[in-house]
């Protein structure tokens, strides 16, 4: 099918159009997104993962919410797993059991499959944080979703939203100097595509207050080489993955609260390649 992208109106993020039917991404995903062997992970990438749980709680540390986590389509469970060590309560979701069954099994006691929206929606059960990582990009209704967990947050709870970071300034200047294309459209899985602006206005508008937003290590910055473009050359996209971990790692180990507000500074020049969002209410 032929997608284009359109502007949602009343947000500002961009969305694709049209919305890929329900049957149409069950399809996909059962066949693209659920493997169900363990992934291998460098020592690199089990390193960030942890530095990422720690950035998270160093974030929330001043809001003294509870100890306990819904991790809304948790996927293989490895943030889950880094909070759970730490003596967390943790309710891990997604629409299915394989990721997480081949990475992290010893969270199985402790995860729901389901429709994460329709979880959302109807249950009663409150959480000191709430994650979704990776998740709105590609639901079809990302407003709904946002507004259902509104419900089981209470006054001290927060939010953590990761998305890509999207029709951003900095993918603006790539493209229109022939660095690159339009690479992060993804059909049908991306749905909706959020940049700081987009985001933090849509946060607003559904009545979040914004605690924090992060970017992420900008990897685009390697398309800017063209020794390293790995948009040109995709046999570079591994090391350059493996630069952005290695420069991620150290920028963290060396001082987490001067990476955070790096990132934070980051976010709002739009030079990073994802972002992360922490709200409450």
């Amino acid at each position: 099918m032929e997608y284009s992208i359109k502007a949602v109106d009343t947000y500002g993020f961009k969305q694709l159009d049209p919305i890929p039917s329900r049957s149409a991404l069950a399809e996909f995903y059962a066949t693209q997104y659920y493997p169900d062997a363990p992934l291998s992970l460098s020592a690199a990438e089990e390193k960030y993962i942890h530095h990422e749980a720690q950035l998270a709680l160093l974030t929330i540390a001043q809001r003294d919410a509870e100890a306990s986590l819904l991790d809304l389509g948790c996927g293989p469970g490895f943030f889950s797993r880094e909070l759970k060590l730490l003596g967390w309560r943790v309710r891990a979701c997604d629409y299915a059991r394989a990721a997480l069954e081949a990475n992290t099994p010893e969270l199985l006691s402790h995860f729901i499959e389901c429709d994460i929206e329709q979880y959302a929606a109807t249950s009663e059960e409150g959480f000191g944080l709430v994650n979704l990582q990776n998740v709105l990009e590609h639901l079809r209704d990302p407003i709904s979703l946002l507004l259902n967990v509104r419900r089981l947050m209470t006054a001290s709870s927060v939010l953590r939203v990761k998305v890509p970071n999207d029709y951003s300034a900095f993918q603006h200047h790539l493209v229109s100097e022939g660095y690159s294309q339009p690479t992060w459209v993804s059909t049908p899985d991306h749905i909706n595509y959020f940049n700081f602006g987009s985001l933090k206005s849509t946060f607003k508008k559904l009545g979040f207050k914004i605690l924090s937003i992060q970017a992420d290590f900008p990897i685009e910055v390697f398309q800017l080489n063209e020794h390293s473009n790995y948009t040109k050359n995709k046999a570079l996209g591994k090391e350059a993955h493996m630069a952005r971990l290695r420069a991620s790692n150290y920028l963290m180990a060396k001082s987490l609260p001067l990476y955070k507000q790096y990132s934070e500074i980051a976010a709002e020049l739009e030079y990073g390649r994802q972002l992360t969002i922490y709200a409450t209410l």
